[in-house]
């Protein structure tokens, strides 16, 4: 894919997080129940509980994504998304080497 079909992607998906989680008063209802839920402000560690500590990553991650959308450009999106963390040894996501979407 290239760099620019990839830029327009995340153009559009910007767009709809946007339409979805907009500045209307239910969008930001349901962002700030999905900020505590999601425990956006706090830890996810739950000492002594790896299962729990486990599930609430994966809300928080959700909630993070969400917020990415809404705060950042197409342009910061299609570099947090499609390059590997700093440090990163696995779930690389590489979305110029093939055609098929990696999102």
């Amino acid at each position: 894919m290239s760099p620019e079909k990839a830029l327009e992607i995340f153009t559009d998906r910007k767009r709809a997080y946007t339409l979805v989680f907009g500045e209307s008063p239910a969008s930001l209802a349901v962002l700030d129940d999905l900020t505590t839920f999601c425990r956006g402000k706090e830890t996810c560690l739950i000492p002594g509980d790896r299962d729990k500590t486990y599930a609430l990553l994966g809300r928080n991650e959700v909630f993070h994504r969400i917020r990415d959308h809404l705060e950042l450009s197409p342009e910061q999106l299609l570099v947090k998304y499609t390059r590997p963390a700093k440090g990163a040894h696995g779930h690389e996501r590489h979305i110029y080497d093939n055609d098929t979407p990696s999102d």
